[in-house]
């Protein structure tokens, strides 16, 4: 066996072979005699060192040892010192046999004419372009969310720096030979001699900002670690996710909620297998990322490169896995299947509508329970059970495995569901649809227990009935259908059909309209609401009150052209009105301090308004037809929405219009505000105008 020994050569450490050493040693005897009195000797021997180094560890790696094939190698590529020692005699140096060697270009930083961290630089001469312009580019792409900060911070962290001569040259593809590194080394001393004889005012700011460098770099390290503990909290995460059952976050309104991830496979084995592909997936770029922000912060010189390697072949080996796994997992849902069963009972009166519904909801919101009037006096009950399978036969198995069914004890009605995909934790999209009716004037009541499960959707005629949930402290919430429709006798907001069809309410003095709905608002002492319109079209509205407020809503899936609800409101006072969707509203004659009026969408109002101060705020496509009179006015309008108030006279009106919006004024002293795009501001009279206005907007008297 060779004898191996270890040598110290430009600053590595390189085993080889006895025999392997004692062929480089002259080679390295050579180019010291060479090169140690010439000018930059002391930095060509050390750069040609390095890549002779550099060179021979890409030969072993794998290896023990260098072997003297791989020296003769590396002399062989190098070239010979002594052809550049015969060509010193000449004018100019003897160029090597193929002086114009290229090798495959490799992505570094070009630190010497870096700006931060010479990532621009090092890009443009990867891609021969100008820097310049990759600059600008970057600079453009922080303007996107910040992206480009984060992209050269990754880049910065990832892509190593050309610091070694040899390094510099594959930056630029040049072949490091020994004339590449020798020429490379004088360009480099000159541009060196250079700079030291322009010390102009660009130097100077470099030499304060040089000076303030450990102050930045200490902070951007500081950030880097904050960022690397960040990314390392978020792979813990995810990897403790992906390996204890899984956990994922859904949006439900503005709120979080935490559910399990769903099983889309058959068997158990497969669903951890997926989780394990995608945790392998997501985390190796993550510890890639993180690894080399840890590097930079800490300045570790730790070598991750032999584990990037394995994990960068355990990732692309993912690819395909992940891509058989999801194929199998969608062919479980090739299928949609619907089992229904109709049963009739004859329950005693008051009926109590109970629910054993798992509090955790493992149907994923696939519950509904629906209440609706029957045309007889029994009570009627549909289960429908719905769920995916790879084919008809197996989607019905699925859909039957819901388990759906009730019981009856006394005038209790108890619905209740299976727990097979509880204790499975498959998903098949699976829903349980459970359809009661009820005869009309049958005495009817729903218990709390409908509570317990999240995103449980109980609907009678097409209303949420939530509110009308028994509990403890109110038990006698009783509902009941007259003539189809449903009524609460004990709710101020619920009236019986063919009544008067006033409401209990009092006291308000705001009202907020939404939807396709057609308010008049009717001065008077007292206080009254009243609906009209065709039953299937009130039954779409809700109507209630919170403080001083009277809010009046259409359902959001209603959509009528033809035929809108008409809510009539006799009320003292009016101090706020909104308005937005698509309502119309009419008042009466009010007075008082304050007005204040807001309108959005494609609502319209009409009003008459004796007010000191009137405040409208307009947006979207409304119109506002306004007059009376009003010591001032305040109007904030924008989109396409017009305002006429040209029979409302004021001391004073301040007017902001944007877009293409347009207000027309009656008599007032002073007209202040501005106008801006292509928005019109019409008056009449002769006010003291302090109004300016940009774009294409105008200004103009009218006259009356």
């Amino acid at each position: 066996m060779d004898k191996i020994i270890t040598i110290n050569l430009g600053g590595y450490a390189i085993k080889m072979e006895e025999d392997a050493y004692e062929a480089l040693k002259p080679y390295i005897r050579q180019i010291e005699e060479t090169f140690a009195n010439t000018e930059n000797g002391k930095e060509i021997i050390n750069d040609i060192e390095a890549r002779l180094a550099e060179m021979l560890m890409e030969r072993t790696e794998g290896k023990v040892s260098a072997t003297i094939e791989d020296v003769e190698f590396v002399k062989k590529a190098m070239g010979n010192p002594g052809e550049f020692k015969e060509s010193q005699s000449e004018e100019s140096p003897k160029q090597s046999s193929t002086p114009n060697d290229t090798v495959k270009k490799r992505l570094y930083r070009d630190t010497d004419n870096k700006v931060f961290g010479g990532v621009c630089s090092g890009i443009s001469n990867y891609f021969d372009i100008d820097p310049t312009i990759i600059r600008l580019i970057w600079v453009g792409l922080l303007f996107f969310f910040g992206s480009g900060f984060l992209l050269y911070f990754i880049l910065w962290v990832i892509v190593p720096e050309a610091v070694t001569t040899a390094q510099k040259l594959e930056m630029k593809g040049e072949a490091p030979t020994l004339d590449n590194i020798i020429n490379r080394v004088k360009t480099e001393a000159g541009k060196v001699e250079q700079n030291l004889k322009a010390q102009n005012f660009g130097q100077r700011i470099g030499d304060i900002f040089g000076s303030l460098s450990p102050v930045f770099l200490t902070l951007f390290k500081g950030f880097a670690i904050f960022i690397g503990l960040f990314v390392l909290i978020i792979l813990s995460g995810v990897l403790v996710a992906l390996f204890t059952g899984g956990a994922g976050f859904i949006s439900h309104y503005n709120n979080f909620s935490v559910i399990n991830i769903p099983n889309f496979f058959n068997a158990g084995w497969e669903f951890l297998t997926f989780k394990i592909l995608v945790g392998l997936f997501i985390c190796i770029p993550l510890f890639n990322i993180l690894t080399g922000l840890l590097k930079f912060a800490f300045n570790t010189q730790v070598n991750y490169k032999p584990i990037r390697q394995v994990l960068s072949w355990i990732w692309v080996a993912t690819i395909p896995l992940l891509i058989y796994f999801v194929y199998t997992g969608v062919k479980n849902f090739k299928s949609y299947e619907t089992v229904s069963t109709e049963k009739t009972e004859n329950i005693a009166s008051p009926l109590l509508i109970k629910s054993t519904f798992n509090e955790e909801n493992y149907m994923f919101n696939g519950i509904d329970v629906r209440i609706s009037s029957s045309n007889d006096s029994l009570v009627h009950i549909t289960t429908t059970q719905s769920a995916n399978g790879r084919n008809a036969s197996q989607a019905r198995e699925m859909a039957e495995r819901n388990g759906a069914g009730y019981t009856i004890s006394g005038n209790e009605l108890i619905l209740k569901t299976g727990d097979y995909f509880q204790k499975s934790g498959l998903f098949r999209r699976q829903k349980v649809e459970f359809l009661i009716e009820i005869p009309n004037g049958k005495s009817f009541s729903l218990d709390k227990s409908f509570q317990k499960t999240p995103g449980l959707g109980v609907t009678a005629e097409g209303s949420n009935v939530s509110y009308y949930y028994n509990d403890e402290d109110d038990a006698n919430k009783a509902l009941l259908f007259l003539n189809g429709a449903l009524y609460c006798p004990s709710c101020p907001d619920s009236i019986p059909p063919r009544s008067s069809g006033l409401h209990n309410y009092s006291n308000f003095s705001q009202i907020e309209v939404e939807g396709m709905v057609d308010v008049e608002i009717r001065p008077g002492t007292t206080y009254s609401i009243q609906k009209s319109g065709p039953a299937n079209v009130i039954k779409h509205m809700d109507i209630w009150q919170s403080g001083n407020v009277l809010s009046i809503d259409m359902d959001e899936d209603y959509f009528n052209l033809k035929t809108h609800p008409k809510v009539i409101i006799t009320m003292p006072e009016l101090i706020r009105l909104k308005l937005s969707g698509v309502a119309d509203c009419k008042t009466g004659h009010f007075g008082g301090e304050e007005l204040f009026v807001e309108l959005n969408g494609a609502s319209m109002a009409i009003l008459d308004a004796e007010y000191s101060r009137i405040d409208l705020n307009m947006a979207g496509v409304c119109r506002v037809d306004l007059s009376g009179k009003s010591k001032s006015l305040n109007c904030e309008i924008s989109g396409s929405s017009h305002l006429n108030a040209e029979k409302l006279t004021m001391e004073a009106a301040r007017v902001n219009l944007s877009g293409v919006s347009e207000a027309t004024l009656g008599l007032s002293k002073t007209i202040t505000g501005g106008i801006s795009g292509a928005s019109k501001l019409f008056y009449t009279g002769n006010p003291t105008l302090q109004v300016t206005n940009n774009g294409v907007s105008e200004v103009k008297q009218i006259e009356k």
